[in-house]
């Protein structure tokens, strides 16, 4: 009998149309023939990855992350100590290989299946010895996404990455520095068709060497110059003292009732701030912020607000103890005889007083709440209080708090988020694979009302009460029960909630027999089991409950009839 590798090409490559990439990636290890006939294979005979996120951090050592649509993470670890490859936990030798070499082997393989336009790349040269050298010269491809993020100490670090990738589907970029002080020029980057195509730039440092010519294309761009002698109104200008001679130029400027004029108002004398901070809330002009990010940092600057305009500008508040230093996008400034806690939250409650229309997303980081002076940990609670105080919510549609061990960090945060504007809530840990308690978490009106909700920590505890008014979830849990699942299920077949493509990461769940005696047999399709059910009064809406065993998810989605796969069965709904 002839072996698989031996069948006619026309079979392996049916064979192969009908398989994803993670199984093309395994078929590959099976030996060196496979992996010869799948790396001759054209790029249309594979499955595309359907990849979203594509991250690279060169330093010592070099990390690749990957994230597909899913929000499911590869993280590829090269270390040049150990010469070694980790992946997902699996360490391997590399013998003579460079661990750069690799590297840019393994993300040609990845993008070799990537046929889908990527949203978000993000590269990470800060103490990157090889800056100089780009890590792509070996990549035979250019890269598509819309969004490009590099971090960088020098134009050659940025000259490194950009040309890599395709400028006809680049929309975004996005140039940060290792250092916000830092001056860079950029006379090759704004020679590149990336610079001359993109829609908009964000170059965040000092930029040398500007030309008007070279920014004047781009629908919307924000760079710090150290010039004064452009014309263009756009610009944050690092020192700009012609305005006389600009007054010459253009006549008297119209002076809007911007936020920001109110604020420098503000500063000019006593009386001044006392009238802007005896008026009406009503009376002042809307920030129109659309992002605030509140940061707790284990470093010098233990405290970071950032509010982000309509217009993407950037405000950036840093605070210190140690010297009792507040920063305002890089200007310092020394606080007598003040508690640095008392002064953020002063700033902040002054900012807010302007902010009427809703954010877009509100971004709480904890996360270094176990390593931070103990001092600092009173923040969140004193921000809780001074709302309180006010008796004001905050608006907002999303809500992100990024946590470590405690359901305190998430209760204490929740209650500021206005009700009637949250849509979204989203709770995550960089560290924490144990879990946490969630039983006061539920009880807050903010869980109970929510429509959509990722908690991306092991939620320990949770009942199925607790999730069934979720249009929408993202739920990872230590395990559930088949009789918790089937009540799951009964709720959203009876038409009593109203769920979403939803998912339930379930870390071990060992009741396959118990789930096999409620529901019957399943749909099986390569690693997942499918069940069908008819809804009460839907008409043609199918209920679908697919566990995926290799990736630990149960997913529920709602299909049309006409969409469920030949041979799987539609049970009919039943309300025992």
């Amino acid at each position: 009998m002839a072996s698989i590798i031996e069948m006619p090409e026309l079979v392996l490559d049916q064979i192969i149309e009908f398989l994803d990439f993670k199984s093309v990636l395994t078929l590959r290890q099976v030996c060196r023939d496979f992996r010869n006939f799948i790396d001759d294979l054209k790029v249309s005979k594979l499955p595309d990855s359907r990849f979203t996120e594509i991250g690279m951090k060169v330093d010592k050592d070099i990390c690749l992350r990957i994230e597909d649509q899913d929000r499911h993470q590869y993280k590829f670890i090269y270390s040049e100590i150990e010469n070694s490859r980790s992946f997902n936990g699996k360490t391997t030798t590399l013998g003579n290989w460079n661990i750069v070499d690799v590297a840019v082997r393994d993300l040609e393989l990845v993008l070799k299946f990537q046929k889908s336009t990527l949203s978000w790349s993000n590269f990470d040269l800060e103490d990157c010895p090889l800056s100089k050298e780009s890590p792509f010269k070996k990549l035979n491809r250019t890269i598509k996404t819309k969004n490009l993020v590099i971090i960088s100490d020098s134009q050659s670090g940025f000259m490194s990455i950009l040309p890599f990738f395709d400028s006809k589907t680049l929309e975004d970029i996005y140039l940060n520095p290792t250092n916000e002080e830092m001056q860079i020029g950029i006379d090759e980057i704004v020679k590149t068709e990336q610079w001359r195509n993109a829609k908009k730039i964000h170059c965040n440092f000092h930029a040398l060497n500007v030309k008007v010519e070279d920014i004047c294309h781009l629908p919307r761009v924000i760079i710090f110059i150290t010039s004064s002698k452009l014309k263009y109104c756009d610009l944050r200008m690092r020192n700009f003292e012609e305005k006389e001679e600009l007054c010459n130029l253009w006549g008297p400027a119209f002076i809007s009732g911007s936020s920001s004029y109110c604020l420098t108002l503000r500063q000019v004398c006593r009386d001044f701030r006392n009238f802007i901070d005896d008026l009406k809330d009503s009376k002042l002009p809307d920030a129109k912020f659309s992002k605030i990010e509140i940061e707790l940092k284990e470093d010098g600057e233990k405290i970071i607000f950032e509010f982000v305009g309509p217009d993407d500008s950037l405000y950036r508040l840093k605070y210190a103890e140690a010297g009792n230093r507040r920063k305002f996008n890089g200007k310092g400034k020394m606080v007598m005889n003040a508690d640095i806690i008392d002064v953020a939250i002063q700033d902040v409650e002054l900012i807010l007083r302007f902010q009427k229309s809703p954010l877009k997303r509100l971004y709480c980081d904890s996360n270094a709440y176990i390593h931070i002076d103990p001092s600092i940990h009173c923040l969140p609670i004193k921000l809780n209080d001074m709302f309180k105080m006010l008796n004001r919510k905050i608006k907002t549609r999303e809500l992100s708090i990024v946590i470590t061990n405690f359901q305190s960090e998430v209760t204490i945060i929740l209650p500021i988020a206005d009700l009637e504007t949250l849509e979204c809530i989203d709770v995550y840990s960089y560290y924490n694979d144990t879990g946490i308690e969630i039983d006061d978490i539920v009880k807050t009106e903010q869980w109970k009302k929510v429509k959509e909700m990722n908690f991306k920590v092991p939620a320990l505890n949770l009942k199925v009460e607790d999730i069934c008014h979720f249009s929408r979830f993202n739920i990872k849990v230590n395990t559930i029960s088949a009789k918790d699942l089937d009540c799951l299920k009964k709720t959203i077949t009876s038409g009593s909630s109203n769920v979403e493509f939803s998912c339930l990461k379930v870390i071990n769940f060992d009741e396959n027999e118990e789930i096999l005696n409620l529901w019957g047999p399943a749909y099986l399709s390569e690693s997942s089991s499918q069940w069908y059910f008819r809804s009460k009064d839907s008409g043609e809406d199918i209920l679908v409950v697919n566990y995926q065993q290799d990736r630990d998810k149960i997913h529920f989605d709602v299909f049309e009839l006409e969409d469920v796969p030949n041979g799987a069965i539609v049970q009919e709904y039943n309300e025992n």
